[in-house]
């Protein structure tokens, strides 16, 4: 099987707030790194559009961000809804005062 075909369901423990930050981000950078995704979240990549050149085609940032949200409690959406790109949705998960 290609990447984005294989069926793996993984567990990510979902955050309540800022104590549990290390955690979650061990545990959410790995499942980017599995899906393949990893580079979006890297500093490298930080101009990454969320849009694809393609109608109806999902980037690869889009991906990651939309994977990394779903690892996240949502209740902490709030904090992260403004996000506009994967590495931005990192960055703004780091800031100390967020959570």
């Amino acid at each position: 099987m290609g990447p984005g075909t294989d069926h793996v369901y993984v567990s990510v423990s979902k955050p309540k707030g800022k104590e549990s930050y290390d955690d979650w981000a061990f545990a959410a950078q790995n499942f980017l790194i599995l899906e393949r995704l990893s580079k979006c979240i890297e500093e490298s990549d930080a101009t990454t559009e969320d849009i694809s050149p393609n109608p109806g085609e999902i980037t690869e940032d889009a991906k990651a961000r939309t994977k990394s949200i779903l690892t996240i409690d949502l209740k902490l959406y709030v904090h992260i809804k403004n996000s506009t790109n994967a590495r931005d949705l990192w960055m703004q998960r780091q800031e100390p005062n967020q959570f």
